[in-house]
This record gives structure tokens, sequence and C-alpha cells, in this order.
């Protein structure tokens, strides 16, 4: 890009939604950002027109579907995880369902219920089935996390208003334990961090819930918008989409870094009622977006490449040649999970082409990755995997040439190093 050229998108992490309504609710490591959405559907949609579908068939916490909706244009989102799918869900039943007066006012009404009660025995109970390494809140802590829980069960009559409650409490319930993301959830002393003794618990959630209140308000000035919404809490390999139905694709999918999105989600997933055991996240798990490491690694588990791609087969065996002696800690088992996110790429992209009206167009954000010491620039495996496929139109635009993140696997080091990271915008059309 020349110098004073001004660029096709605006940087597309998340941390530029924090100050945004709606998007600031819950902090969501895997987003992109609002603005990034808005450029992409001004760029290739003609201005807000309920008849247009967009698609995220990765929606997480909702920016692609609540952007695209407060655009005016209809929108469906599918995510595998339950807590980011009812997140998303809440955004838009909170627009359109939520009673804001009732909820300004049962704030007052759980500041004082915390008050009157903090000296008596809770009710609720940690959930079954949810254990942690160290507990995951210190006494003090969880006295009023579940005096909380008893709180929002007063509120089961009111089911919109009881929901708003739980995605205060999700938004923030790490912020208050004794883990925290760094970027992945891990305990507080792990990261050099002190344990967390007590906390204002009741004015953290009250806070949350003001700001939701205040964005609901924001939305509902002058707003009138009948495009539908839709959050679909499953997998999109597993939808039956209708042919050439979607006008704009806007979405990033899970990067190759073995990123665990169950494990960073299952405070929620259990206090919110998602699970009731470990078991309950497996198939969360295996169905995910190239699978995890943990589930491809052992030495009898077999993968084959499902493209005739010379270039792809030797990324894989590239990494399988590395420190061959280490068993499932060796090259072996990366080589089979990098080949599973290949293959889901092609079944990903397939799903697309199928999707995908004439001349439409998928905006896809996706990071290169290290897996053993290897660099794989996993927007060039988009793209080529979109040319095999026949797209009539392929081109990456980079967006970002540094990023942090855990993008560095199966070597030890979680540190850039001699690797950098970067962040590509592919845009491929029908």
């Amino acid at each position: 890009m020349s110098k004073g050229k001004k660029p096709i998108y605006t940087d597309t992490a998340f941390h530029n939604n924090k100050a945004q309504p709606f998007h600031r609710w819950v902090n969501w490591i895997a987003g992109f950002s609002e603005l990034f959405v808005t450029e992409a559907l001004k760029r290739h949609l003609p201005k807000g027109n309920r008849e247009l579908l967009v698609l995220d068939p990765f929606s997480g916490i909702g920016t692609t579907p609540i952007t695209a909706y407060l655009n005016g244009y209809s929108t469906i989102g599918y995510e595998i995880n339950a807590f980011p799918a009812f997140v998303a869900s809440m955004k838009y039943k909170a627009v359109h369902d939520l009673d804001v007066k009732i909820l300004k006012d049962s704030i007052g009404h759980f500041m004082n219920y915390m008050e009157s009660y903090s000296h008596s025995e809770p009710v609720s109970v940690v959930p079954n089935g949810f254990k942690t390494r160290i507990p995951f809140y210190s006494p003090n802590v969880l006295r009023k996390v579940l005096h909380v829980c008893d709180f929002f069960n007063l509120l089961k009559d009111d089911q919109v208003l009881y929901d708003i409650y739980r995605v205060a409490f999700s938004a923030t319930m790490v912020t208050f334990s004794n883990y925290s993301y760094e970027p992945s959830l891990g305990t507080r002393p792990a990261s050099g961090k002190p344990l967390i003794m007590d906390y204002d618990v009741a004015g953290t959630i009250a806070a949350k819930l003001m700001e939701i209140y205040n964005d609901v308000a924001w939305a509902r000035q002058g707003m009138v918008n009948n495009a539908n919404f839709q959050i679909v809490n499953q997998s999109f390999f597993n939808s039956d989409f209708p042919e050439e139905s979607v006008d704009i694709i806007v979405t990033s999918p899970p990067y190759l870094n073995n990123y665990h999105y169950i494990r960073n989600t299952r405070p929620q997933l259990f206090w919110i009622g998602f699970v009731q055991s470990s078991t309950d996240l497996r198939h969360l798990e295996t169905g995910n977006y190239g699978k995890y490491w943990q589930t491809v690694r052992e030495k009898n588990y077999k993968c084959s490449l499902m493209l005739s791609s010379k270039w792809l087969k030797q990324i894989i065996n590239d990494i399988r040649s590395i420190e061959k002696d280490r068993s499932l800690y060796g090259g072996e088992g990366w080589a089979n999970y990098a080949c599973e996110y290949f293959n889901d790429t092609v079944r990903f992209l397939k799903l697309v082409k199928n999707s995908l009206k004439k001349k439409s167009k998928a905006v896809i954000v996706i990071g290169n990755s290290v897996l053993k010491g290897i660099d794989v620039q996993t927007d060039k495996v988009f793209l080529h995997i979109a040319e095999e496929l026949s797209f009539s139109k392929t081109r990456i635009i980079k967006v970002r040439n540094t990023r942090v993140g855990s993008s560095i696997v199966g070597t030890g080091v979680r540190t850039s190093g001699k690797k950098r990271l970067y962040e590509s915008v592919i845009e491929i059309e029908k």
C-alpha cells in the first residue's frame, strides 16, 4: 500500500467494539470490529434494504448480525457454542421485547436485595459438574454470586428480563473470579496476578445492566426496522441453507491456532445452565471448525486431505516431519490438526459457494498461524482453495501487518519471536 493511500478496510480487531452499543456487552477475544462489518456492507451492498440477506456462519456474540440488522438488512448467524449464540440472540430480543423501564427499576431492586440478604445464607449452589483447578470464586465472592443467582430466580416470570440479567452476569463473571484470560482462560496466579478475595459483585453487574439499558434506549430512538434477524445455535456445517439466497457473507472462521473456544466459555456454559457435565462439551470440541489438536493428535488418528493439492500436502508433510520422537506432542498430531482444518475450509467454502447468489461476495477475516515453527499463511490457503473451487474472483487484502495472540502453537513458544503474525481480509466472489 502506497504512503498516504486510504486503506480499503480499517483495523479488524475487536478492541474497537468496546465503546460501541451492543457490541460492548461481552468482550469477545475471537471477534472482529463493528466498523469493519459496516465498511464491508457499505462496500458491497446497496444502502440498508431488508430484502437483502447478510450471513455469518461463525457469528460469535453477533457482531455481523447486529451490525447488519442495525443498518437495515435482514441477517442470519450460525454459532455452535450456546453461550455466544445466547448473547447474540438477546441483543435482538432486548431491542424488541425488553421493557426498559422495568429493567431500570429492577436494578435498584437488585442492589437493595443484595444489601438486604448479604448476611443470610444463599439458596443457590455451584452448578453441578463445574470443576476447576483452584476455586473459581473465593468464599466471600462466591457467597455474593450465589445471592445474585437467588435474585435471578425471582425474575423467571419475565423471561426477557431474566435473560438480560444472565447476560450481564455472564459478561462480568470472570472479572471477579480467580481466573483471567491471558488470552486463554487460566488461573490468576499462573499469570502473576493475586487471587480476588472480595469484590463489588453487585455493583459490577449493575453497571453492565445500565450499559444494556442505555444501548437499548439508544437503539429505539426513531428506529423503524422490519428486517429479519435469526441466530441458529448449531454448526453451519449442519445447516440446510437454501441455494443462492445470500447477498453477502461477512465472517471470521476460527483461526488455525488451537484456541479452545469451548474451554474459554466453560464458566458461562455451566453457570448459565447450558451444560451440566463435561461430557456435554464433547460434541462442541469435535464439531468445531478444524476440530482441536487434542481430539486428533492420537497416533492411530488418520486424516486424508479432501483436496488434491501438492502445496497443501507439502505443508502437512513439513509439519509432520518435525519432532517425530515426541509422540503426541510431535509433528504428527499437529499435521492431523492442519489437515482437518484444511478439510473444513474446503467444506466451508463449498457451502459458501452454494449459499451465495451469483456475483455476490464472501468477506472473510483470517490470520496466519505458526505450527511447530512453520508459518502457515492461512489467507493464501483460503484463496488457494477458493480458486480450486472455481470462485470467479478472489483477492487478499492485508489489514494488519502485526498482531499478537495465540497463533504460535506446538512449540512451547507463545510470542512471535522470528515469526510475524498478520491478518488479512479475503474477498471471494461467486
